[in-house]
């Protein structure tokens, strides 16, 4: 890709597109109780693609209906987990992540379930949000790091990321 400004500034930038969805073969969602609250420690299982080095990353939304109501609410998890097949080529893998709950879901919904996301991704992709997660921490994107974090960036002439993906969904049905 390559971009030119009114001024005359030039930023390029490539990327490998994944050609492959890799499916989600089971998701597991155990409860875990804790102090204060809750949490969902959900596990996406997966074959992955033989013959070619993959990246992927994992991502969940969270859906209920509270009782009474009709409506579905979505709420992103910041489940974000990330996992390269590098010396695993071809491998049964599993990617984790854990949500918290602050209250407890049998008492007020009438319907519970997660999506999960599989994402195929370019190394790029994977790179720049293996950096986000650097920066910020493990989901946590305050306060911001004592110390400086290089964030990656395949743009020349600018800064950011030209990523791509392919990705499956599942879901999970709690209720």
């Amino acid at each position: 890709m390559t971009v030119t400004t009114i001024n005359g500034d030039v930023a390029t930038a490539e990327t490998q597109v994944p050609m492959t969805t890799v499916p989600i073969s089971t998701v597991t969602v155990e409860t875990i109780p804790e102090t204060y609250q809750t949490s969902d420690r959900i596990k996406a299982f997966f074959t992955d693609e033989a013959n070619s080095v993959n990246y992927y990353r994992i991502a969940a939304s969270h859906c209920f209906v509270y009782a009474g109501q009709t409506d579905t609410i979505v709420n992103d998890t910041q489940i974000d987990e990330l996992y390269s097949d590098l010396n695993h080529n071809g491998e049964s893998s599993s990617l984790v992540g854990k949500f918290y709950q602050t209250i407890d879901s049998t008492e007020y919904y009438s319907t519970e379930y997660y999506d999960v996301f599989l994402y195929n991704c370019s190394e790029s992709y994977y790179n720049f949000y293996k950096s986000l997660k650097n920066y910020s921490g493990v989901g946590i994107s305050f306060p911001p790091p004592a110390e400086p974090t290089l964030m990656y960036s395949n743009v020349k002439g600018g800064f950011g990321c030209f990523g791509a993906y392919v990705y499956s969904r599942a879901r999970y049905k709690k209720k």
